[in-house]
């Protein structure tokens, strides 16, 4: 009878894991953070600081986003990324999107990231020569 029990309660959680879009047993890895990354930069730039480890240099600055990453990736520009590499601790991306001074065709993004516990943040971001 308990053998039923089990089994019926893995047969629940996996389902529960199904529907709630989430990962049961593994944390953020660098390419959902990366994607994460961008879209609080396109749509809820008051929380990009959010994917920032909170022991990074930046993770207080980037708070205020439009005078520190938003100088060089304005919000609401609809930017995205391709050839996502990750060696190592390091991701790098070509970016894309955006209008007038902040058209991107291909400009390197490099994050340079940091796993606490089983979540991947991100430590540095240089971009355009700025790094953050």
């Amino acid at each position: 009878m308990k053998g039923r029990y089990l089994i019926l309660g893995v047969l629940i959680l996996a389902i529960l894991g199904v529907f709630a879009g989430c990962d049961l047993f593994g944390g953020i890895s660098i390419e959902e953070r990366v994607a994460m990354f961008f879209d609080d930069v396109n749509d809820h730039p008051d929380e990009v600081y959010t994917n920032f480890h909170p022991d990074a240099d930046a993770y207080d600055a980037v708070k205020d986003y439009e005078n520190t990453l938003g100088q060089v990736l304005p919000s609401g520009q609809g930017y995205t990324y391709r050839d996502l590499s990750v060696d190592g601790d390091v991701a790098t991306a070509g970016v894309y999107g955006g209008s007038g001074s902040y058209e991107y065709t291909g400009e390197e993004i490099r994050f340079g990231m940091k796993k606490e516990g089983p979540d991947w943040f991100v430590w540095t971001v240089t971009f355009k020569g700025s790094t953050y």
